[in-house]
């Protein structure tokens, strides 16, 4: 193997380790990015070689790639639903359980494109996060020697030029509006692929010396600086389109710094092991983040790195490399005995899904009032009979997922009102959600629904956004004959005490566990000065009454997230849906907001 080549694998490894580790590496996620281009360079190389010596064996060439990638990758998986099943809550255990049939099937990308969206629990608790990106490859490793084996020798760089196009185009326009799917889906992610297959056929680096050299070290500098200062906010776009062309114009000019000196050797010898290191480390910091509760100290984050190190040389050492380099061939005991791993593994993690009587996947679920419909985000305007509870409904909660959890508590105690949500997740109840005009669409045709519906009377508004910016609906609703109330942010610090209520009632060991899960109001206050000091303004300028939950679940200076057995929060920020019933029984919200609405 190239001694540059492992150099820019040890390279891109040490950033994603660091990246994870908070270590001042902001663009470290583009690790990543240089592995695609790599894999495409190596891969493409390999086959088109083949095909031309005439060679090359699809049943070979899976199995290959089977033993280099699979066996570290299921000793990981083991070892990580080992530690899950004694460590993590039973809700973050479901979460898991999915992921891990998405990582074994090698659909791990379409798994995490589900889950992780607006409400779902925090992304440093999802060990398995990091192989969507394996499974990327290993999808692109099915497909390039169909598509190549496919293409005649003539064509093969016009082939993959289009689909690097195609994809480019994909990725760029979906980046923004859908970037789940922009961020995990083969579709907009093999065009960095593709760019390390276009190298592997053709030089893309002028033939004069002084100019290979002057990009050579360009690029080495660049990937450097583009780890430390990222110049797009949205990935993948600017940036990883950047540090793809400096990683394949590296692999064609094979600069002096990665191919001798310590650097070289260094940054080579993590390439050895860069693998396994990327496949052990992030569910090392994952499981830290699942038994410490808040920001991991600086103690603890080196020594995730240092474990990760080790494990992976163990790994690498004891199972990768063996097993890569033998001459084991695919037979049925073989494929028997993998496949009883994986069921067991799979097994294991779902029979300690329930903890106990309590079931927290169903109290700590994401609150969407009346239900999943009701979030009308992605969907054009409808009025849906599951989303109100009477045909002719006086009350209206408007907004976005601050209105959506304070659906429930409303429902709860309706005293023959009528509740009707009309809500948008991220989407402010304002009419110039710049720069998203679906938003901007979704609340003019709120609007108009209630100018016409006259047996609406109150209209509750809440959302996450600056309340400042909601005086002109509250001036136009009041045009229509609608009486206005608004509703405050819960009190939060931007934790998610959920899972701490979990923890301290199911008996998990917990580091740095808050007494009771309780947090104190100042704390609160801070945090969400914008939101507090935006509803106070709000207040006076158009005359509304505001609501202020921390009335009642704060006292003495304290600030409560449950019973005393039940969490009142879904998350960091959103009352559950009990919490939603308690607060509102707690604050008699609903004649509250009528007594007060204006």
């Amino acid at each position: 193997m190239r001694v540059d080549i492992q150099a820019l694998r040890g390279i891109a490894v040490s950033i994603v380790v660091l990246f994870h580790a908070e270590m001042g590496i902001s663009g470290g996620y583009l690790g990543v990015d240089v592995f695609f281009v790599i894999s495409g360079y190596l891969i493409t190389d390999l086959i088109c070689r083949q095909l031309d010596a005439r060679q090359f064996s699809f049943a070979e060439f899976y199995w290959r790639r089977a033993k280099r990638l699979l066996p570290a990758a299921y000793a990981t998986f083991a070892l990580t639903t080992l530690a899950m099943v004694y460590l993590a809550t039973s809700t973050e255990l479901f979460s898991y359980l999915q992921q891990l049939i998405g990582a074994v099937t090698f659909t791990a990308n379409f798994v995490l494109a589900g889950q992780i969206n607006y409400f779902d629990t925090n992304a440093a608790l999802k060990p398995l996060l990091h192989v969507w990106s394996l499974a990327v490859e290993e999808q692109y490793y099915f497909l390039a020697p169909i598509i190549l084996w496919g293409t005649p020798k003539n064509l093969r760089v016009r082939v993959i030029a289009a689909l690097l196009v195609i994809s480019l185009v994909l990725c760029f326009a979906f980046a923004r509006s859908k970037p789940s799917f922009a961020f995990f889906m083969l579709p907009t992610r093999s065009w960095e692929i593709s760019i390390g297959a276009l190298a592997a056929l053709i030089s893309i680096v002028p033939s004069n010396i002084l100019v290979r050299r002057i990009l050579s070290h360009s690029s080495v500098l660049i990937l450097a600086l583009i780890a430390v200062w990222s110049v797009d906010k949205i990935h993948p776009r600017t940036d990883a389109l950047i540090i793809c062309i400096a990683t394949a114009i590296i692999i064609q000019t094979r600069p002096t710094i990665l191919n001798s000196g310590p650097i070289a050797y260094t940054f080579s010898k993590l390439g050895n092991i860069s693998y396994s290191l990327y496949l052990v480390h992030w569910p090392i910091f994952s499981l830290a983040h699942q038994v410490y509760f808040g920001p991991l100290p600086f103690s603890l984050r080196i020594s995730c790195v240092i474990a990760s190190i080790v494990l992976a040389t163990l790994i690498y050492v004891c199972i990768e490399r063996p097993i890569h380099r033998s001459n084991l061939q695919p037979n049925w005991p073989i494929i028997g005995t993998a496949a009883a791993g994986i069921a067991i593994t799979i097994a294991i993690s779902a029979s300690y899904l329930d903890r106990g009587q309590t079931s927290w996947a169903v109290l700590r679920k994401p609150n969407e009032g009346f239900g999943r419909p009701c979030d009308q985000n992605g969907k054009p305007f409808a009025i849906r009979r599951e989303c109100q509870d009477a045909e002719e409904p006086k009350i209206a909660v408007w907004g976005d997922s601050f209105a959506m959890h304070l659906v429930d508590g409303l429902a709860a105690h309706d005293q023959g009102y009528g509740i009707i949500q009309l809500t948008r997740s991220t989407c402010e109840p304002t009419f110039d959600s710049l720069p998203d005009a679906d938003c901007s669409s979704f609340n003019q045709s709120v609007f108009e629904y209630l100018r016409r519906i006259s047996s609406i009377k109150y209209v509750v508004l809440s959302t996450a956004y600056d309340p400042i910016k909601l005086a002109q609906t509250v001036q136009k609703l009041r045009t229509t004959g609608k009486k206005v109330i608004f509703v405050a942010a819960p009190p939060s610090i931007g934790v998610d005490f959920s899972r701490c209520v979990e923890r301290l009632n199911t008996g998990l060991h917990t580091f740095n566990l808050s007494a009771q899960c309780n947090f104190r109001l100042d704390a609160a206050n801070k945090h969400g000065s914008i939101l507090a000091s935006g509803a106070q303004k709000l207040s006076s300028l158009v005359d509304v009454s505001v609501i202020w939950p921390s009335d009642v679940l704060c006292e003495g200076g304290i600030c409560r997230t449950s019973d005393g057995h039940f969490p009142l929060y879904a998350d960091s920020d959103h009352l559950s849906k009990y919490g939603s019933i308690y607060f509102a029984e707690k604050a008699k919200l609903l004649a509250k907001a009528i007594a007060m609405a204006r």
